[in-house]
């Protein structure tokens, strides 16, 4: 079962995530997602984030062999420039060089390139290029390394998003989708076609803009409007009220005006003024845009994303059907931050799928420098397992190896001091040498003294007398006798056989001995035992009885007739 965990930093958030897949189905185990304190900058203070990251990687024993970072694209200098190459290995020589005109506030060893190529016409590719100032991808690191993580990938937000298309229902069944991470303090617009980026736009435009509005609109109250509303008992405590003054019942002196409205009103203008600033960027990008194929569908994810009515009201101003990232129902999670795992975690979780090797795209900005160098840590703890068990399992083989070569060198040694024995006895000459060899030699003299008629039976001959038995049994089991065979001896002039048979079928022996006597090449078949006690074999309970056959062969040269 394989898990990665994403970090995914933002200018105000936090979120660590760690993805689960066990036979190809995916699960959010852990998300983490923490707010900043308002005006904090982890830039000058990194406990900020190194304190919760460590916290939280020890409490819940999160691995730390498999952990990608993802970076946001507001903080990266992106571009799209056309080179004249296709292949790319000869792209990834140029594209420095290539890049470098295009990058003004940066010199180009300054920054970690990375590119995704849009498209390929007439011999040259269109690529979307990202610039990544070192200082940023060394101030994560230290951050992570500080914490004890050295992270496998760094890749770029929208590179994320894109990767969680397959996993959104209605997102997967289109061609060409935008996608709009509306943040904090940022939002990030990714057109994607088949599972591929064709263009990003990163901007500061957040949510919080929302507090921006509610600061300006205080500061419209100028000096003589809080001293006119001292003097007239006006209560300007509530922001953005509808002030209006109504007649008074008869008999009643109202000492202050009536404040009707809501913070509600206040609040719906305040939002339709953010929705309209989104808007104004999202047509910006659309109108300097060039795709194959329409857009069919507009998905929306980020904290921004929660507020109510937006979804209506960008597809109602671009005609475009529009809808919050649905991914949890194939990548469930079961935790407490449910709501805010729906809404927020497109990114985390985009950056996990990647680093399972499942995402659809990808960039890595750790190169040159910053390249990943512990990529063995990763399977150090598995290889030396395995390692071991090669070297026990060769241990054992070697072990059964050598005890063997041993009993076959002292078989071996007995069978030559066999040979020479019989040798010496048979032809009364002395063979000094030893070995395989010697028993050859002396094999092949000895073959000449033998007499022919005492040779051994040919192999056909053997078969024979195995063909002559069986059948003899095979026509007393035919007639239904209870009868097996247990123990069969055969050597060139007698056999024995020894076996089980039921009781009370004595009849059985009579039979096999009859038929053994009609054969030729048999003399004297006789039963020579007969136990009457049970066999006690616990395989054969209804074999009570043991017996044992003995006969010989005719030699060569007798009368087959007798």
């Amino acid at each position: 079962m394989a898990s990665a965990v994403c970090i995914d930093i933002g200018s105000r958030s936090l979120k660590i995530l760690r993805l689960e897949n066990s036979s190809g189905k995916f699960k959010t185990t852990h998300f983490f997602p923490l707010e900043l304190p308002p005006g904090s900058d982890y830039n000058k203070n990194p406990d900020l984030l190194t304190e919760p990251i460590k916290e939280i990687f020890k409490s819940h024993n999160l691995d730390r062999n498999n952990v990608v970072l993802s970076l946001p694209s507001q903080d990266c200098i992106l571009r799209e420039i056309t080179v004249d190459f296709e292949q790319d290995e000869h792209i990834r020589k140029i594209i420095k060089y290539e890049a470098e005109k295009y990058l003004h506030s940066y010199p180009i060893e300054d920054v970690i390139i990375d590119y995704q190529k849009l498209s390929v016409t007439n011999g040259k590719s269109k690529l979307f290029v990202v610039a990544v100032p070192k200082k940023i991808i060394k101030q994560r690191l230290e951050i992570l390394e500080k914490c004890d993580i050295d992270p496998l990938i760094i890749d770029l937000d929208a590179s994320s998003l894109v990767n969680i298309v397959p996993f959104c229902a209605h997102l997967s069944q289109k061609k060409t989708v935008v996608l709009i991470d509306f943040g904090a303090s940022s939002t990030r617009m990714v057109i994607a076609s088949d599972g591929c980026i064709r263009h990003v736009r990163a901007t500061r435009l957040g949510a919080n803009v929302l507090e921006e509005i509610s600061e300006t609109s205080e500061e419209k109250i100028s000096g003589e409007e809080q001293e006119k509303a001292e003097k007239e008992n006006i209560d300007l405590d509530i922001s953005n009220q509808l002030i209006v003054s109504l007649p008074a019942p008869d008999g009643i002196n109202l000492g202050r005006e009536v404040l009707i409205g809501s913070e509600e009103t206040a609040q719906r203008e305040k939002m339709q003024e953010v929705f309209d600033r989104l808007m104004r960027e999202i047509r910006r990008t659309l109108l300097t845009l060039k795709v194959d194929s329409p857009i069919e569908l507009l998905g929306i994810t980020g904290g921004g994303s929660q507020l109510e009515g937006l979804p209506l009201y960008l597809r109602d101003k671009l005609r475009v059907e529009t809808e919050i990232m649905s991914f949890s129902e194939n990548i469930p999670y079961e935790g407490t931050s449910r709501e805010e795992y729906v809404y927020s975690s497109a990114i985390a979780l985009g950056g996990a799928v990647r680093a399972l090797g499942k995402g659809t795209t990808g960039m890595d900005f750790r190169k040159e420098e910053f390249a990943y160098t512990n990529r063995f840590e990763i399977v150090k703890i598995p290889l030396s397992f395995l390692i071991t068990i090669i070297f026990l399992v060769s241990l054992v083989l070697a072990y059964h190896v050598q005890n063997y070569r041993i009993k076959q060198e002292k078989y071996l040694k007995n069978l030559s001091n066999q040979a020479h024995e019989i040798y010496e006895r048979s032809t009364g000459k002395v063979v000094k040498s030893s070995g395989s060899k010697a028993i050859l030699k002396m094999r092949r003299e000895m073959g000449l003294i033998l007499d022919p008629d005492e040779e051994l039976p040919e192999i056909p001959d053997g078969f024979e007398r195995w063909r002559i038995l069986f059948e003899a049994f095979q026509q007393a089991r035919s007639r239904g006798y209870n009868i097996i065979i247990k123990t069969f001896t055969l050597d060139q002039r007698t056999c024995i056989i020894q076996g089980n048979l039921m009781q009370g079928q004595d009849a059985a022996l009579d039979f096999i001995r009859q038929e053994l006597s009609k054969l030729t090449k048999i003399v004297n078949a006789e039963t020579i035992n007969i136990n009457n006690q049970k066999s006690g074999d616990p395989r054969y309970p209804k074999l009570e009885r043991e017996y044992t056959i003995e006969f010989s062969f005719k030699e060569k040269g007798e009368d087959e007739d007798e």
